[in-house]
């Protein structure tokens, strides 16, 4: 099949994808449109590259006005939907495009099942009656090397089976599901796009912004997100991207292709004296801990505010804490400073928490304000002791 390559900006958003359906041929065959747009979090900014703005969805709509327009998303776990859409403007869209509804895929219950590799999908109802027009940024991902149109299809899914993806292999599980769902239209921002360590932006950690100026569209996911891997030049053996034979119409690879730093994050990091592992877990549980450095700079003049911080310094700044995300981490042991303590965060830590008698954050992911909670107690972080004498050989 055949994918275009169309350079353009958001000023002219309208224009570059009008391009791109005529240079492939494209015209909704059915009546109502699905948009599902890549809006996963709160935590993020347009002019960074996290999310798909409003307004690309706008221009979908002033272009096909003669259709009912939805546009769909089920936000990540523990994101909360209407922050998420109000922040990135999408409820000024409904206000301003009388063709267009509004609909949390999270919440939907009108859902058929959908044979794949692993058994049965739950897909909304929707996908397969509507049209259904995929929205995904060019970005990498410090779990999945490349979040595009291939992962984005993880929102249409049921939240207890977003959870299920990233307790198996969270790869082959994006790829089986992209086999057994086909939108009619993928589209991939890359007008702006992220490099290092996406899908976020948020500081210090997030990924960095970079301006392709393009827009990547075809009718096939696999192949869509084939060719925008061929533009970032990263390696698909670290991704769930298969190697597709495609055409390419539009602008040529050669001429738009540029390197995208890849994601560094790993499965162990650290921030300040913060030394988390990160084993199969899934980004959630890492945005509420950036989210608790956000919170950190929310009152910065206020009494309470000046203790939290005070708190926040003193443990994971001046001395060393380990933070375990994730169901597959294990004890660092000595590797880490004697002095360290250490905290597992969220459900998939459980067990790890019970079976060493560490303190345990629950939640899946925790939100920032539980997280913060813990991390600002002087009582609770003054409880913990020190790793060394936690690790049972």
């Amino acid at each position: 099949m055949t994918v275009a390559i169309v350079k353009s900006s958001y000023q002219d958003i309208k224009s570059g994808l009008k391009r791109a359906f005529d240079l492939l041929e494209y015209a909704p065959r059915k009546e109502k449109i699905l948009l599902k747009p890549n809006v996963g979090s709160q935590h993020g900014s347009i002019e960074a590259g996290d999310y798909v703005p409003a307004f690309l969805c706008g221009a979908i709509a002033e272009i096909f006005k003669d259709r009912e327009i939805i546009i769909g998303e089920g936000t990540a776990t523990g994101m909360d939907f209407d922050i998420s859409m109000r922040k990135y403007g999408y409820f000024d869209l409904l206000k301003q495009k009388p063709n267009i509804k509004m609909l949390n895929l999270n919440n939907v219950k009108e859902r058929v099942p959908v044979e794949w590799k692993y058994g049965t999908l739950q897909i909304p109802q929707l996908v397969l009656d509507c049209e259904y027009i995929n929205i995904a940024k060019m970005k990498t991902h410090y779990f999945c090397h490349v979040s595009m149109a291939m992962k984005n299809q993880k929102g249409i899914l049921p939240v207890p089976t977003k959870k299920k993806f990233h307790q198996m292999d969270l790869q082959d599980a994006i790829y089986h599901l992209n086999l057994a769902v086909k939108p009619d239209f993928n589209i991939i921002d890359g007008i702006i796009a992220m490099e290092g360590n996406g899908p976020n932006s948020t500081k210090p950690i997030g990924g960095k912004t970079v301006k392709p100026g393009l827009l990547v569209c075809g009718r096939d996911v696999l192949e869509t997100d084939n060719v925008a891997m061929q533009v970032m030049k990263l390696d698909r053996s670290k991704s769930h991207v298969p190697d597709v034979p495609t055409e390419i119409i539009g602008e040529k690879l050669s001429n738009v292709s540029v390197p995208f730093d890849p994601p560094t994050l790993g499965q162990q990091y650290r921030l300040f004296n913060f030394h988390m592992q990160l084993r199969s877990a899934c980004s959630g549980c890492m945005q509420s801990f950036l989210g608790v450095i956000d919170l950190t700079k929310q009152h910065p003049f206020s009494v309470e505010s000046l203790k939290r911080n005070i708190e926040f310094v003193r443990h994971g700044v001046m001395k060393p804490i380990i933070l375990y995300f994730g169901q597959d981490c294990h004890l660092f042991g000595d590797k880490i400073e004697k002095n360290a303590k250490m905290v597992c965060v969220g459900v998939c830590t459980r067990e790890l928490a019970k079976k060493h008698d560490l303190p345990y954050i629950p939640g899946c992911p925790p939100s920032s304000e539980e997280m913060a909670k813990f991390m600002w107690s002087k009582k609770k972080l003054e409880q913990l002791k020190p790793s060394i004498s936690r690790v049972k050989e």
